[in-house]
């Protein structure tokens, strides 16, 4: 049997508190790296708009699977739905069967639509923007009616 004197008991103890310590430290260190430097899913969900010309903006709606392309001048262009792939790419199918691919990203989202271009939509907000267009919009868009006797 090994013999220690008291004061290398506690010399080990300490030790041995210190390099668990840093083991705890170091698992801390690495969540919290994961955390902040992991990729996120950014959500598409809202209005995003390419253009700034007054009547040349074109707008992006997506809600629950469903999106809608639109101009204030000329109404709803393009409607369907919204495929993901991961990693913030989407498949956009519109309802005359045609394809078109999306990519979600901090600026926005970034559509090519049959070109080799790829098309800046920036994001207005989380909210559907719905001005006064001609035809009207999709069933999806519209904003669910008040219940009787409500205002």
């Amino acid at each position: 049997m090994l013999k220690m004197t008291k004061r290398e008991r506690w010399t080990a103890l300490a030790l041995f508190l210190f390099l668990a310590a840093l083991v705890v430290s170091l698992a801390g260190n690495l969540l919290l790296w994961e955390r902040l430097t992991g990729q996120r899913e950014l959500p598409l969900e809202g209005t995003f708009q390419a253009g700034s010309a007054p009547g040349q903006e074109r707008y992006f709606l997506f809600r629950d699977g469903n999106y809608c392309l639109y101009t204030q001048r000329d109404g709803v262009l393009k409607q369907g739905t919204v495929s993901a792939k991961g990693a913030g790419l989407y498949t956009l199918l519109d309802d005359g069967g045609g394809e078109s691919y999306l990519l979600r990203d901090h600026d926005g989202v970034y559509v090519v639509d049959g070109g080799e271009d790829a098309v800046l939509y920036t994001q207005l907000g989380q909210f559907l923007a719905l001005p006064s267009i001609p035809g009207g919009y999709p069933e999806w868009c519209r904003q669910p009616e008040s219940a009787p006797g409500s205002k």
